[in-house]
């Protein structure tokens, strides 16, 4: 467990050991530790204050060794406050640098206990990047979340989706390379130390994960679902469906229409028309047409009668059209 001058010195690198020491007193003297009432009473415009910043210090300093949950509900916040950038041009550089290094160091603190969503943008955004420079412990972080299930097709699943994060992770690196570029073709050596090592640690994470490995070392016996039971009731179709809904965006997983069809071979109608209830919502059929048609086709040709129909093409308005009683 860190000290807290050791936390305060993690969000404030900048600032002098007087400065931070003068962080310290009042954090001491004035500062509460969070919880989710208190949180809801913060607004946007209470970023800058030192009052919540001190509070947002103490919450992480407390929350370290048992996680309370509210934890999550101050980073959902950042991120809508924030339209899921994390910055604020309302803040000065200052300000910007305390949040961006709270989320960044917090999200991977506690990522076995944050949303789907959560989770992957911190994967798939810069804050990777960041949080290995930082010196955060990204990997045991990563593997400790995956202690905490038995079942081998939950462990596939979110291997899968936390390394594809990772591949589509767009964080430039320098001319033309992003840190996906890296990790899929390992570019050799850079002249920062610095951002060498942080790199080769994702390069690691990646290979954990695209190998299946990441769990391969844990030890199963406290892992959420027991071996008995409950674990035989898991459905990993619903998982997958939650995952969906949890995602920000399904612009790039669309694309790969056919894999998504392979996938659902042998699966459920009623998961299917769930999945197509979940793209129906969450992608306009004007803007994704050509994809969304791809999956219906792709998806009557591995079997799925009871869909036919379901996108049709309207000769009235000559548009594609969903017919939502097949969804049903």
């Amino acid at each position: 467990m860190l000290a807290l001058n050791e936390v305060i010195a993690l969000f404030y690198p900048d600032k002098s050991y007087k400065e931070r020491a003068e962080i310290q007193v009042r954090c001491e003297n004035k500062g509460i530790d969070y919880d989710a009432k208190a949180w809801l009473e913060v607004s946007f415009g209470d970023l800058r204050t030192n009052e919540v910043k001190d509070n947002l210090i103490l919450t992480f300093y407390y929350n370290q060794d048992s996680y309370y949950g509210v934890i999550g509900e101050i980073l959902n916040s950042l991120e809508i406050w924030s339209n899921g950038v994390l910055n604020f041009p309302d803040l000065d550089e200052e300000n910007n640098s305390f949040y961006e290094h709270y989320y960044g160091i917090t999200g991977f603190t506690f990522f076995p206990f944050l949303t789907p969503t959560t989770q992957i943008y911190l994967l798939g955004s810069r804050f990777l990047l960041f949080a290995n420079i930082w010196g955060v412990s990204v990997i045991p972080r990563i593997q400790q979340y995956f202690s905490r299930f038995c079942l081998l097709d939950i462990l596939k699943r979110d291997a899968f989706w936390f390394s594809e994060a990772i591949r589509k992770n767009s964080t430039p690196i320098e001319s033309n390379l992003t840190v996906g570029n890296w990790v899929e073709k390992n570019q050799g050596n850079l002249n920062d130390s610095i951002l060498q090592e942080a790199l080769n640690k994702i390069t690691e994470l990646y290979i954990l994960l695209r190998s299946e490995k990441i769990w391969s070392d844990l030890e199963f016996s406290t892992c959420s679902h027991s071996k008995t039971g409950p674990q035989d009731k898991i459905d990993i179709e619903e998982l997958y469906l939650h995952r969906l809904k949890e995602t920000r965006n399904l612009t790039d997983w669309i694309t790969d229409h056919v894999s998504i069809a392979e996938w659902c071979r042998g699966r459920s109608i009623g998961f299917v028309k769930k999945l197509l209830q979940i793209v129906k919502e969450k992608l306009p059929l004007d803007q994704h047409e050509d994809n969304i048609v791809n999956l219906v086709t792709d998806l009557e040709n591995e079997g799925f009668d009871g869909i036919v129909g379901v996108v049709y093409f309207n000769e009235s308005n000559s548009q594609f059209e969903w017919n939502p009683e097949l969804l049903n």
